[in-house]
């Protein structure tokens, strides 16, 4: 396998639409805008954080305005790692500030996983071709990625992408472990990550999420709607095919928890009243796409 930077959110549905307004008890979604045809969250007092590969920008959050919001010049900041080297996350500030309040940012490293999340970000619509005996409307390769809808013949099962159009949308998953621990360290191009992350699996869950392209910069709630990870990569299989998702591909955003006391320093933003935890897990890297 390897990683990519990765760009929006598919899901399992069955026609793969819909989740594209808030969830119930998740209006930390109305947070989440587009900037560079990708996705970015504003965090409050004017920030905007995004992946560094993503960058600053116009920034349209559509559960506010229809008209983008200007980026204040000379505002953009890449972030740093602990031993002073760039990561991939990147903030800016807005010359307007819109009437959101405050996010909750995880501030203490990932320690667990098996943690709840719902990802959030602006990427392609999926497609909804392709029919399989099971009746499942999924779209099957074979071990050499020839296309089939016999289930026997095939290795792998996922969707194609409708690179047609993007939506901001949400989607459900777990973090999982990366090489046994909670958080690993990728790099998918545009520098190192101390980062967690989740599978796409088919496991009935309609709502089960894997970020694809223009997701980067997306955002990681838990369920309490703390922002605990930035979408920055993702993983696929060797050989597989351009603009599909299949099950077994990994999803990996920076963990926030790490980069908490980075991001109160360079924006000012302060601390919540209430401080918790965040937990989460996975990672590799690889190749990097736009």
């Amino acid at each position: 396998v390897h990683s990519a930077v990765s760009y929006g959110v598919l899901i399992n549905s069955s026609t793969g639409t819909g989740n594209t307004t808030a969830p119930v008890g998740l209006p930390q979604f109305n947070h989440v805008g587009s900037v560079n045809n990708s996705t970015g969250v504003y965090l409050g007092d004017g920030w905007v954080l995004t992946a560094n590969h993503v960058g600053g920008g116009s920034f349209l959050l559509p559960a506010v305005s229809g008209t983008p919001f200007t980026m204040e010049a000379g505002t953009g900041q890449r972030l740093k790692n602990a031993d002073n080297s760039f990561t991939d996350l990147y903030v800016f500030k807005l010359t307007t500030t819109p009437a959101l309040s405050t996010l909750d940012i995880a501030n203490a490293p990932t320690t667990s996983v098996g943690i709840n999340v719902t990802l959030v970000g602006n990427g392609w619509n999926r497609q909804n071709t392709g029919t399989d005996p099971l009746g499942q409307g999924r779209t099957y390769w074979t071990d050499s990625w020839t296309e089939t809808t016999v289930i026997g013949d095939a290795d792998y099962a996922g969707w194609k992408w409708d690179t047609s159009g993007q939506a901001i949308r949400w989607g459900t998953n777990t973090t999982v472990s990366i090489g046994g621990n909670p958080t690993g360290v990728i790099n998918g191009g545009s520098g190192d990550v101390t980062a967690i992350a989740t599978i796409f699996d088919f496991n009935g869950d309609a709502n089960e999420a894997q970020a694809i392209e223009h997701d980067s910069g997306g955002a990681v709630f838990d369920s309490t709607g703390k922002l605990i990870g930035i979408i920055t990569n993702i993983q696929t299989a060797i050989g597989q095919p351009a603009s599909t998702t299949v099950y077994g591909n990994a999803t990996f955003a920076a963990d926030l928890g790490t980069y908490y006391s980075e991001i109160v320093r360079t924006t000012g933003i302060p601390e919540p009243a209430s401080l918790g935890l965040l937990t989460t897990g996975l990672v590799l890297f690889g190749r990097r796409r736009r």
